[in-house]
């Protein structure tokens, strides 16, 4: 799986691991683009995290890519993400949300069913990718504050 890494103002952020960290709510007409339904998967990308995965994948040379998206419950809970473009394979799911075609595995449905990937300033200032999960221990929804 090729990395988001390409991208220099692109940092992947693995997991729902920053307990100190509150992102804010998610404007709702940024959550419009929610992918068809494949069984009750429901997987959403918000506009701004679109933007930077476009913007990775030509900078990577991996424009025409699916995107696609794993993920791995640790001992805590909690759950690591994975994201890379890659080829699809013939029993991937796929789908589209905010213009980005996703792949995943079906094993993955589980765990990334219901959730919100957004690309946001933190509190300490840097821009990062966040997956919204409520399957993941130190999930906190977001607030408007």
């Amino acid at each position: 799986m090729l990395s988001l890494r390409a991208a220099s103002a692109l940092r992947f952020h693995q997991g729902a691991r920053h307990t100190n960290v509150r992102p804010r709510a998610p404007d709702p007409a940024r959550l419009r683009n929610r992918p068809p339904e494949h069984g009750t998967l429901m997987f959403t990308i918000t506009p701004a995290a679109a933007e930077q995965v476009l913007k990775a994948a030509k900078e990577g040379s991996a424009e025409g890519l699916p995107l696609r998206l794993a993920a791995r419950r640790n001992r805590d809970g909690s759950i690591d993400y994975r994201m890379g473009f890659d080829a699809a394979r013939a029993d991937d799911l796929r789908f589209h949300s905010a213009g980005i075609e996703i792949i995943m595995a079906p094993d993955q449905v589980p765990l990334l069913d219901e959730t919100t990937m957004d690309f946001v300033t933190l509190d300490d200032g840097n821009r990062h990718f966040i997956f919204l999960n409520p399957k993941d221990a130190h999930y906190r929804p977001p607030t408007d504050d």
